[in-house]
């Protein structure tokens, strides 16, 4: 069944010009075009287009990125690893009398002991926002610049300051203790876990990774 693109009529499935308005009826290829008005001519074009935006959608981000991918997924591995060793224990405490009892603490456990919680907060919601404009031009069709790696750096150097200092103050702290749980005749000792040692590392890789990242794309 055929209609006029002009006028709407029903046409028959012969009809050259439409008996309403007079519009010429072409057919070309045995597909039928009304040369007059097409109310729905837009909507196949539309419809083109939307599915072109979201196959394309991160096209030019992964251009862009092209050589340094390499570099763009081990600072993204970093970025999550870094979060993820701040519920890992990075400081112990082993002490020995009759029988040896050993204690660790992690960095979240060590900012909740010493009220700086919020810092804890600040930091979770600081790497989630990292993460977001990290892989944000990946999900859209945006280019990476500058601007794409702030927050990452931020975090990178916000992680590695605040765990730093907490590794500081417990280590210097528990040094005090010590020296009068020795004088009682206990053997104590503290210091740094492996996790700790590899939350320095991964926090120190993690910024160089995202400055060296950053200035391979210009600034916007």
């Amino acid at each position: 069944m055929k209609f006029c693109g002009s006028c709407g009529k029903q046409l028959n499935e012969s009809a050259a010009f439409c008996p309403g308005c007079g519009a010429k009826v072409k057919t070309v290829a045995n597909e039928t075009f009304y040369m007059g008005a097409q109310p729905n001519s837009n909507v196949g074009e539309s419809t083109t287009a939307m599915l072109h935006s979201v196959t394309q959608a991160g096209t030019n981000g992964l251009k862009q990125l092209g050589a340094n991918m390499t570099l763009f997924i081990m600072t993204a591995c970093l970025l999550i690893f870094s979060f993820i060793l701040m519920f890992i224990p990075i400081v112990y405490e082993s002490a020995f009398f009759i029988v040896r009892q050993s204690e660790n603490y992690s960095l979240s456990f060590l900012l909740g002991e010493s009220g700086l919680g919020f810092l804890m907060v600040v930091g979770v919601l600081l790497v989630i926002i990292a993460a977001i404009f990290l892989f944000l031009p990946l999900l859209t069709n945006n280019n990476y610049t500058k601007r794409s790696f702030i927050l990452t750096k931020i975090w990178s150097i916000y992680s590695l300051c605040v765990g730093s200092l907490m590794m500081l103050i417990a280590v210097i702290g528990g040094a005090q203790q010590i020296q009068q749980l020795r004088r009682q005749g206990f053997e104590v000792s503290i210091g740094l876990t492996f996790g700790g040692y590899l939350f320095l590392l991964i926090n120190i890789a993690l910024i160089v990774a995202v400055f060296k990242l950053s200035s391979k794309f210009v600034r916007n």
